[in-house]
């Protein structure tokens, strides 16, 4: 399973990719007040680095904070969007293990895309 990872909930973003647990590769950069402009950007680099397409993104787990609101809307309607468009589950997690715990999720089956 293709999975991205998002973490928005401040001035540094973080973005990864997963094949199931394990990590194929990752970004943490100065999003400032242009993650709304960059964040897809962000995302097809990556998943270009991997050789890979939106189509391809299986699963999405993304923070839900706290943090900036805004970064973290930025996040979560970017999240939905690509789940929309490509059919893929999503689950949002809290809290330090937030990565393991929505990995885990998401391999069980669980989605919260509306």
């Amino acid at each position: 399973m293709n999975i991205v990872a998002l973490k928005t909930d401040g001035q540094e973003a973080y973005l990864a990719l997963y094949q199931a647990e394990t990590l194929l590769t990752e970004e943490h950069w100065d999003s400032g007040r242009e993650l709304g402009r960059d964040l897809i950007g962000h995302i097809k680099q990556l998943l270009q680095h991997c050789e890979l397409t939106f189509s391809e993104i299986e699963g999405i787990v993304y923070f839900a904070g706290p943090g900036s609101f805004t970064s973290l809307r930025i996040g979560a309607a970017t999240v939905n969007t690509l789940a929309y468009a490509n059919s893929c589950m999503v689950v949002s997690e809290t809290g330090d293990d937030w990565l393991k715990i929505g990995i885990q999720r998401l391999l069980k089956g669980e989605n919260e895309a509306v």
